[in-house]
């Protein structure tokens, strides 16, 4: 059973916290022993551990958010991680409203709290409800996905700190792989169609489509792998990177049934981090957890 929580300002602070196969000399008679297995047949089971479609339907599940078997599932990353100035969390998940129409409900959080300062206040919290329909959806295709939703982001606050925005947009996930490595990837085009007062200028800064990829088995160590992410969207005029925003992780996850979550290490550089600062530059180094469901 899962559940997520609504966090705003003063509710539950606390929360935070090639295959390799070596044939034997020995292993070559024709008919295996009875009780062994033979050569064939170790292959065989090696290649299944090694399936390249297998891999990528579960790093869609696990890092994408691409999961038409649950009910509730992963939907954006969710994370907690520090930075010199702030610790921004975020959790994420959706759920399948009905089986046979592929109608989803999402929500995400994502919150900066200034835990050096005395009353340790947050600077910003980021609600973001939204339903989307999902058209197609294949588990075995370069396409896995196409939705098409609407999507409202607001900070909660009331006068000059106020900022919200409604849009419609239509999204594709994909996934491919090259030898050892997949590569999954998320675009979104997006329409603003009504802001706040307070951030009429805000399309100049988020743009109209928002590009995600992440390239897994950048490096194996042990069990544990390393994994690749990487997200950009243009500011004014669709390719004003320079108003724009730049994001770079590493995830480094353990392979160890004994610890869940994963290293985190986010870079972020540019406009639109939260709603409250959207049209400051910043740039913004954090290591933390990165956690699946």
């Amino acid at each position: 059973m899962a559940a997520f929580f609504i966090l705003g300002h003063g509710m539950l602070k606390p929360l935070v916290f090639s295959l390799v196969f070596t044939l034997s000399p020995q292993a070559t008679s024709a008919t295996p022993v009875e009780g062994t297995t033979s050569n064939e047949e170790k292959i065989n089971e090696e290649i299944e551990k090694h399936d390249p479609q297998k891999e990528i339907e579960e790093a869609s599940s696990d890092v994408v958010g691409v999961n038409p078997r649950e009910k509730f599932s992963l939907y954006q990353p969710t994370y907690f991680i520090f930075g010199k100035d702030d610790l921004k969390l975020q959790f994420s998940g959706k759920y399948r409203v009905a089986k046979s129409y592929n109608l989803y409900l999402g929500y995400t959080q994502t919150m900066f709290w200034n835990i050096y300062e005395s009353s340790a206040p947050f600077g910003d919290i980021n609600y973001n409800p939204e339903a989307f329909y999902r058209l197609t959806e294949n588990d075995t295709k370069f396409l896995r996905s196409l939705d098409i939703g609407m999507l409202h982001t607001s900070n909660g606050e009331d006068g000059d700190k106020s900022r919200s925005i409604n849009r419609l947009f239509a999204k594709t996930n994909f996934a491919s792989h090259i030898g050892r490595n997949n590569i999954l990837g998320e675009l979104k085009l997006q329409h603003i169609y009504s802001k706040a007062n307070n951030n009429r200028n805000i399309v100049d800064y988020m743009g109209y489509w928002e590009l995600k990829m992440i390239v897994t088995h950048i490096l194996t160590i042990g069990k544990g792998r390393l994994d690749l992410e990487y997200r950009v969207f243009a500011g004014k005029k669709v390719v004003n990177f320079s108003s724009g925003g730049r994001e770079l992780g590493l995830i480094y996850h353990f392979g160890s049934p004994n610890f869940n979550p994963s290293i985190y290490f986010q870079y972020f550089s540019g406009y639109a981090e939260n709603l409250l600062s959207y049209d400051k530059k910043q740039s913004n180094a954090r290591l933390g957890l990165m956690l699946f469901f």
